[in-house]
């Protein structure tokens, strides 16, 4: 297990409507990446007599 850094937006991509659409959704991505690992490990403390209420998915 790792902490994936957060996307960084170039300052020259602020001229680029592709580049802002790209960079939100990377950061879109990396945000929803952060919290399925948040609840997986949540369900593996729940599973191992911790108790605490986590998402199922």
């Amino acid at each position: 297990m790792r902490v994936e850094p957060k996307p960084r937006l170039d300052p020259a991509a602020l001229d680029s409507e592709a580049a802002l659409d790209a960079h939100e959704i990377a950061l879109e991505s990396w945000g929803e990446r952060g919290w399925r690992t948040v609840a997986r490990l949540c369900r593996w403390a729940a599973a191992n007599g911790m108790s605490v209420e986590c998402p199922q998915q």
